[in-house]
């Protein structure tokens, strides 16, 4: 009891204990620890448990539990597991336990961004025991315990925990759990000479059904970025952070003007005036999704369809597609990035019109060449562009 008592005082502290805001998202956590359990002869065990959180829902995770342990439990054996041999020997004394218990769980937690987390966990799990007893002479017998016909035995747990970080990376952690066995525990008694029997007694009552346990915690985040506006822009890169939410905006994180959708003779005309003249086609009207090579909006669609009815006019011309991006972020990843975004304008233009994939050539430069101050937002802006080129 005083061992209980210390568990749920903890427990009891660090619900009362201040909250701080984690900045990152939480990706899971590993659990060393111990649990305690409330049978006819008690159980305790080392435990290991990891809990991982969803990537695109932190509140709710799935957890893996495993634990084994070997030791000494209460010789008070309850009645049902007694047993007289033909000698009438009282066989009472478990020497010596092992066994192994599975848990899978899935479950919510409540404050995953903060030091208080409380949490709550169902699933299955499997058990299986094996015991060495003595008789009251200290004869050692083995008694073979099994659940079902395979050895192990089925249940579901219900765990209510709280875990309190010390540190983002480092906290403790502790829980109740309270196991529902369908399973009897079934036991073989053999002994040095050529007699046995089978036995039945609960799993639950022997184990315990409730589990008191206390362990230490280490986190593991990976980065993420806000969105206030749900825009799908993060804050650092929103130009426009209190659109409302989930509104359709361009790269800068700003609402897209229904103007900008032009018809298709004014845009094959700009088109045009500009191969002849610079013998190439820069535009900032191909919008992709943040961060993303995706192609979006009907204005995308229309330049594109344009681009193409030109190259089916001009049957020797060959075009390179150049993707372009400004400074933010790393020179790799806008050099990657960039050619992703070249390689996704010349995909559409085979697939959607037909034009021969050798007649375009897609080339990504990155933050290499811009055009504009990337100082400002205007220029950086300028500076994400897409440039058609005219090579013969």
């Amino acid at each position: 009891m005083r061992r209980n008592s210390i568990l749920a005082f903890l427990l009891i502290i660090s619900l009362l204990c201040p909250t701080y805001a984690v900045k990152k998202f939480k990706f899971g956590s590993v659990m060393l620890g111990g649990n305690y359990g409330i049978g006819n002869n008690g159980h305790s065990d080392g435990q290991l448990d990891i809990r991982i959180n969803y990537p695109s829902e932190e509140y709710y995770n799935w957890s893996f539990g495993v634990s084994y342990g070997s030791g000494l439990l209460y010789p008070d054996v309850p009645d049902d597991m007694i047993f007289y041999d033909e000698l009438f020997i009282r066989y009472t004394e478990i020497h010596e336990w092992n066994d192994w218990n599975i848990d899978m769980l899935v479950g919510y937690e409540f404050f995953p961004y903060k030091k208080i987390n409380p949490y709550v966990q169902t699933g299955i799990g499997f058990w299986n025991f094996s015991i060495i007893a003595t008789d009251e002479t200290g004869v050692i017998i083995r008694k073979k315990v099994k659940g079902s016909k395979d050895r192990t035995g089925f249940k579901i747990p219900l765990v209510i925990g709280t875990q309190y970080n010390i540190t983002s990376y480092l906290g403790i952690n502790g829980f109740i759990k309270f196991t529902m066995y369908p399973n009897d525990l079934e036991w073989e008694q053999i002994q040095h000479y050529p007699i046995s029997d089978t036995n039945y007694v609960s799993a639950g009552s022997w184990r315990g059904y409730f589990h008191f346990g206390l362990g230490v915690c280490f986190n593991f985040f990976t980065t993420t970025h806000e969105d206030s506006d749900k825009d799908g822009v993060w804050n650092e890169f929103d130009y426009c952070p209190d659109t409302p939410p989930y509104t359709f905006v361009d790269e800068r994180g700003c609402t897209r003007p229904l103007a900008e959708v032009r018809k298709g003779k004014e845009v094959y005309e700009e088109i045009t005036t500009q191969f002849k003249e610079k013998g190439k086609y820069i535009t900032n009207e191909i919008f992709f999704a943040f961060n993303s090579s995706k192609i979006e909006s009907p204005a995308s669609f229309s330049i594109l369809a344009q681009i193409a009815k030109i190259l089916n006019e001009n049957h020797t011309w060959i075009i390179e597609i150049r993707g372009h991006t400004d400074s933010i972020g790393s020179e790799k990843y806008n050099l990657d990035l960039s050619q992703k975004r070249a390689d996704a304008v010349k995909k559409f233009i085979v697939s959607k019109y037909g034009i021969l994939a050798h007649r375009l050539i897609a080339v990504g430069f990155g933050e290499t060449d811009p055009i504009a101050d990337n100082g400002t937002s205007e220029g950086r802006a300028r500076n994400r562009r897409v440039e058609f080129v005219i090579r013969k």
